[in-house]
């Protein structure tokens, strides 16, 4: 496909990147992504491609899962932790990770995966970005957080996450 024949608001697939063959092409408010089977919704982007980003919670983390929810993903640690991944939008729309844990007695807390990466000292908030105003950057996103996640993993599975989620719920992180 030649620029010229090109359609308007599309950008070739070397530009797409990680999502391969596709085409992005602008509908009305929101971005596209245009694949083999038609177009997909910024939440079925998070599905679909963050199923297979996030395998490894499956294989290196003994989580259960995925299950699907309309706004994304979540998956199940024996040990009452859950992750769900999910897209909220349309206004601000971002993709978030969020780390559940639920304890004896029913007390459940969360935190975002950008503030438990501050909490566990391995950067600042913005080293875990969220916003995703178009196809293109939810999938960026998604990576971007798959790999957050993939090496705060570890830390998550000790005893320190029940103090790193409450320190995230008041905010009492380190400077940084």
């Amino acid at each position: 496909m030649t620029a010229s024949n090109r359609p308007a608001g599309a950008v070739t697939a070397k530009f797409a990147g990680v999502l391969g063959m596709a085409l992005f092409r602008a509908t009305s408010w929101r971005y596209t992504l245009t694949g083999w089977g038609g177009v997909l919704t910024r939440r079925e982007i998070v599905r679909r491609e963050g199923s297979d980003l996030f395998a490894f919670l499956i294989s290196d983390g003994g989580f259960v899962g995925p299950e699907v929810l309309e706004s994304g993903l979540v998956y199940h640690h024996r040990s009452g932790l859950q992750i769900a991944i999910s897209y909220l939008g349309p206004r601000e729309p971002e993709v978030t990770t969020r780390v559940r844990v639920s304890r004896d007695g029913g007390a459940t807390r969360s935190a975002s995966l950008d503030c438990l990466w501050v909490a566990f000292e391995y950067g600042t908030l913005q080293d875990v970005p969220t916003s995703a105003v178009n196809a293109r950057t939810t999938a960026k996103r998604l990576q971007q957080q798959a790999e957050a996640l993939r090496r705060l993993l570890p830390a998550l599975l000790t005893s320190e996450v029940d103090d790193a989620v409450r320190r995230c719920q008041g905010r009492l992180l380190p400077d940084g």
